[in-house]
């Protein structure tokens, strides 16, 4: 392990390089043996896991972005995957935000959890209710969601 590193830290920054080391054209291999000598290592089948979810979410990053916002989400664009959440499906999206006090705009990547599978229209406006439901006063304006990736809890009904 890394010096320092908290075991949950060292997952954390290796997750946060698969994507990176993907677009490099790393082999599962070459990426557990660049994670063990830079940022440490934990269990090989979990990072085997992990390796396959991400490409498997980077692979179809652009169908998911094809999907049109109201059709019912298709099976061939989610991955298989195993979160913790009691929830059949795990959304990510992109946020172009507006800051209403200063008036800056910037992305922010944000997640969900959802039961029902619906269309990416349905799914943003899950989100800007629940959005809307935390926070009492809301001080930033949120422009487009766009929704980039979907996991689907494996073994679950679709």
């Amino acid at each position: 392990m890394a010096f320092g590193a908290i075991p949950g830290s060292v997952r954390s920054l290796f997750l946060a390089a698969v994507p990176g080391l993907l677009k490099r054209g790393y082999g599962s291999n070459a990426m557990i043996n660049w994670a063990k000598s830079n940022i440490g290592g934990y269990r090989r089948v979990n990072m085997l896991t992990d390796i396959r979810r991400i490409s498997g979410l980077a692979k179809l990053e652009k169908a998911v972005r094809l999907v049109s916002p109201d059709v019912v989400f298709p099976q061939y664009t989610m991955v298989e995957s195993n979160f913790r959440a009691a929830r059949r499906y795990y959304v990510r999206a992109k946020v172009e935000v507006t800051d209403l006090e200063g008036d800056n705009k910037y992305e922010r990547w944000v997640s969900f959890y959802s039961n029902s599978r619906m269309s990416k229209q349905q799914w943003n406006t899950d989100f800007m209710q629940g959005y809307l439901a935390a926070s009492s006063e809301p001080l930033e304006l949120i422009k487009n969601i766009d929704i980039v990736s979907v996991e689907h809890k494996r073994g679950w009904a679709y």
